[in-house]
């Protein structure tokens, strides 16, 4: 599981668009049946680089529960307009879908 980890999270650091989206999706795939790699996801909320926090924020949609509040938590403060912009969008649209139909 190490090596899938290590693979997925280069793929989200260092991937183009379509690479760093993908990466995610199996992310959150593996996820759901090795619930321990949500870790990825609070470490990847934590880079340095915030075009990687960024992509982080573009999942929150998606994460299990537990994950996605710890995530939220982590960038709905960033230092980054444009993650914490991002960060908003998603946690509100997951936790107010109708506003959105």
């Amino acid at each position: 599981m190490e090596d899938v980890e290590t693979v997925l999270t280069s793929a989200i650091i260092e991937g183009r668009r379509d690479i760093w989206d993908a990466a995610g999706t199996w992310l959150l795939k593996v996820q759901k049946y090795y619930p321990s790699v949500g870790h990825v996801w609070i470490d990847l909320a934590k880079h340095p680089d915030a075009e990687v926090r960024y992509r982080v924020a573009c999942h929150i949609i998606d994460l299990p529960e537990a994950t996605c509040t710890e995530v939220y938590a982590l960038l709905k403060d960033d230092k980054s307009k444009k993650v914490r912009t991002q960060a908003e969008g998603k946690w509100n649209y997951r936790q107010n879908p109708e506003k959105y139909a």
